[in-house]
């Protein structure tokens, strides 16, 4: 069960553990990557702009048509790396069709020109999902929202411990609170009196 925030008058500062290097590290490591993307981004553009023209689909119609082809692969991993699974559907569909075209585009030349051609279609949507796959954030990218549940003494583990079984319906007595995590009869109650109240949805009085 989800322990829920402490109360406000739980003031005690913990601070968090430092961010993961990970994090100061990502851009910079994605960056040969974010380069791959685009250079074979480039060349895949031009090879589904010249399909375009081949097939009689007009200037503008044929120059817009890449981006209707390579930046869905862009904009399904964008969804992936906001978390939704939806993002697959625009994945699939944008790297079959960039392959199809950049295939077509040098297959009346002969097997060597088709995998060639096909090459700058391999490239972006492989580069594009591992840069989609680096910049997702991370369990370790959490930390820090985690941190705040780990009780950092006893106190804490008590104040956790009352306020799960108080919202359980089932609140520790003082007895247990003291015999369960050493408090002293004091803390122990002011402990027991103080998340009662939050619970009821008083404001405690302050110390």
């Amino acid at each position: 069960m989800k322990l829920p925030r402490l109360p406000k008058w739980h003031r005690r500062s913990h601070s968090a553990p430092p961010a993961p290097r990970w994090n100061r590290l990502a851009l910079v490591a994605s960056l040969p990557v974010a380069v791959v993307a685009v250079i074979a981004g480039i060349v895949s553009y031009s090879h589904i702009a010249a399909i375009g023209l081949r097939t009689h689909q007009g200037g503008a119609d044929s120059h817009l048509l890449p981006l209707s082809v390579d930046g869905l692969i862009v904009a399904g991993s964008v969804i992936l790396a906001a978390g939704s699974p939806l993002g697959w559907l625009g994945v699939a569909l944008g790297v079959a069709a960039t392959l199809f075209a950049n295939l077509q585009f040098g297959l009346p030349h002969g097997a060597l020109s088709a995998a060639a051609s096909t090459w700058p279609a391999i490239a972006f949507s492989v580069a594009t999902f591992m840069l989609e796959r680096w910049l997702r954030p991370r369990p370790a990218d959490r930390s820090d929202a985690l941190w705040q549940q780990v009780p950092a003494d006893s106190l804490d583990a008590a104040i956790h411990a009352m306020l799960a079984t108080a919202t359980a319906g089932n609140p520790l007595s003082g007895r247990q609170l003291e015999a369960r995590f050493g408090l002293k009869r004091n803390a122990a109650t002011k402990v027991r009196e103080l998340v009662l109240a939050s619970q009821n949805g008083r404001e405690p009085p302050e110390d």
